[in-house]
């Protein structure tokens, strides 16, 4: 649905961050994270539809929030995770409970006792559980990890499935990153945050979530990701040109979508 750019639309695509590049954009990856230049850019007209308000789109039934959770922060990236004591196949049908949240680069990130992240180092956090709520935990952290951390070459490196479009993200993303340096830390409200999720498919080995994102103006989209069961732990799977979304969907409300995010934000 395309419309006249505005004067506005023109303003906000300059001031974007490195990674908006529309070259980087077109071949590379920031459909999670979509800065709210690209999301009036990428879905010209929709403001003009706002998303529906309701109880059900509240971020105040996001899950008890809980103290500091029993996170390895010392443990080597490298090492092998613990093994997982669950394999359930339940998806979860409401926000999950236990959860505490944190800051990261602007966006705030899950973390559970039960579901992971059990081991940090750096900016490096993995050994999520074997269950679809540690999937979905693992897809909030790693597709915010591997774009917006200064280290995301080690995030690639221990949470990314490794196939040829893993190559083709690294040599866009160096390339950038020569041309432009490291981005900095992204401006608050210029980050997308989380808001709900939705399973599509999971069978213990591999899941595919719908995640649906609101940026500062309340606009609501929604990204596919997929991650599989592998080596003890569930890593990102890329698709063509090193996206991390197989699909992108505007949404008008979180009909069909679990609520789920930091209350505070």
């Amino acid at each position: 649905m395309k419309g006249k750019r505005s004067g506005l639309d023109t303003a906000l695509e300059e001031e974007r961050s490195p990674f908006m590049k529309p070259g980087f954009i077109a071949s590379a990856l920031l459909m999670i994270f979509v800065v709210l230049c690209v999301a009036v850019i990428a879905f010209d007209g929709y403001r003009s539809s706002p998303p529906v308000k309701g109880d059900q789109d509240s971020p105040a039934a996001v899950g008890v929030v809980v103290t500091e959770p029993p996170i390895d922060r010392a443990a080597g990236s490298a090492g092998p995770c613990p093994i997982s004591a669950l394999h359930d196949a339940v998806r979860p049908a409401t926000a999950p409970s236990g959860v505490r949240w944190e800051i990261f680069r602007t966006l705030s990130l899950p973390y559970s006792v039960a579901a992971g992240p059990k081991r940090i180092q750096g900016e490096v956090a993995r050994c999520f559980e074997h269950t679809p709520t540690g999937a979905l935990f693992a897809v909030a952290h790693i597709t915010a990890r591997f774009i917006l951390s200064p280290e995301w070459n080690s995030v690639v490196k221990y949470q990314v499935v490794s196939n040829s479009e893993v190559e083709r993200y690294r040599m866009i993303r160096l390339g950038e990153e020569l041309e432009a340096g490291t981005p900095a830390i992204p401006r608050s409200g210029e980050v997308t945050q989380l808001a709900g999720f939705k399973f599509v498919r999971y069978t213990g080995d591999s899941a595919e979530i719908a995640i649906a994102r609101r940026d500062m103006q309340g606009l609501l989209i929604a990204f596919h990701q997929t991650v599989v069961w592998e080596n003890g732990d569930w890593k990102l799977v890329l698709g063509a040109n090193g996206t991390d979304s197989t699909s992108v969907e505007r949404l008008n409300s979180l009909m069909d979508f679990v609520p789920w995010g930091d209350a505070r934000r």
